[in-house]
């Protein structure tokens, strides 16, 4: 059998092309799994939480609220409310807060303090459910 005869300057074109292929394969390999991981970063965001600390403090001062008025004292009960909307009020301001907790937060604490009255001395009721589902929903989100 003849061997084909091929020149030294075409056997070396050819292994730089094989090198060249397998270097560009390798490139594209490498390029797909980073580019892989980086879209399964993005496709799980964290879910935004209440600092801890801060929605430790809120749920104390609404259990707090909630004690008042299981204990039939509203005059108090309403003084800690207010001074709870102020310190959420606050916090939101401050920016401790997520964006996406803003309006429910301050609708829930809005609510309580206009759910008590102390003009007048009625049972615990509802204002002391609300504060109980209050300090829940902060415990709940932080």
């Amino acid at each position: 059998m003849s061997r084909l005869r091929v020149s030294r300057s075409l056997r070396r074109k050819i292994r730089t092309a094989r090198l060249n292929t397998g270097l560009a394969a390798a490139v594209l390999a490498l390029l797909l799994a980073g580019c892989g991981g980086r879209e399964r970063e993005r496709a799980a965001p964290t879910e935004p939480k209440v600092p801890a600390r801060l929605a430790a403090d809120l749920a104390e001062r609404s259990d707090s609220i909630s004690a008042l008025l299981d204990a039939r004292d509203p005059c108090a009960a309403r003084r800690q409310a207010e001074a709870l909307q102020r310190r959420t009020i606050a916090a939101i301001n401050a920016r401790r807060v997520p964006a996406a907790f803003h309006e429910e937060l301050a609708g829930r604490v809005n609510a309580l303090v206009a759910g008590i009255s102390c003009t007048s001395r009625p049972g615990a009721g509802a204002g002391s459910r609300d504060a109980r589902q209050l300090a829940d929903w902060l415990r709940d989100h932080s």
